[in-house]
C-alpha cells in the first residue's frame, strides 16, 4: 500500500492514492487556506471510515440494513509528546439492535485493520532522500 504526498505551497499538500487525489491543508487560524482536512482530521476520518466499512460488512452478513449508519470520531490532543492521545469511535445505528449485534459490531470494529494498527504500535521509520551538499574547497582543506 502506498500514498504519494506532494507539497503544493503554503500549508497545502496533494495526496494521491491509486487514481484518487485529495488535499490536506491547515485552517485559516493556523496560516492555511483551509482547502482540505488537516492531517489529524484525515487520521480520524481513516479510523471512522475503516470502522464503518467493517460495520457494513457485519450488517450485510447478519441481514441488518446499514442504510443511515453514521460514525463520529472524537480525539484529544496531548503534549509531551504532541499527539492524539484519546480516540473514541461512536457508531450511530439507524435502528434498534439486539444486544448480540451491539457486541458483534464492537468486536468487528476492534478487529479492523486501522484499529489493530493503532492498538499495536507499528514500527515507523523515516528516511531522508536528498543529495548531500558538498562544502566548497578551501586552502585549509588542500
Amino acid at each position: 500500500m502506498q500514498v504519494k504526498v506532494n507539497y503544493t505551497g503554503q500549508t497545502q499538500f496533494q495526496v494521491i492514492a491509486r487514481n484518487h487525489v485529495s488535499w490536506s491543508d491547515q485552517p485559516f487560524r493556523n496560516g492555511g487556506t483551509d482547502i482540505g482536512m488537516t492531517p489529524s482530521e484525515w487520521l480520524l476520518g481513516a479510523i471512522g471510515t475503516c470502522a464503518g466499512a467493517y460495520v457494513v460488512q457485519y450488517c450485510n452478513a447478519q441481514g441488518l440494513d446499514p442504510k443511515g449508519l453514521t460514525m463520529t470520531v472524537f480525539s484529544q490532543v496531548e503534549t509531551l509528546p504532541h499527539r492524539l492521545n484519546y480516540i473514541r469511535v461512536e457508531v450511530h445505528m439507524p435502528h434498534p439492535l439486539e444486544f448480540q449485534h451491539i457486541t458483534g459490531i464492537k468486536q468487528t470494529i476492534e478487529s479492523s485493520l486501522i484499529h489493530n494498527t493503532l492498538s499495536h504500535a507499528p514500527v515507523m521509520t523515516t528516511e531522508i532522500i536528498a543529495e548531500t551538499l558538498k562544502l566548497p574547497q578551501t586552502a585549509a582543506n588542500n
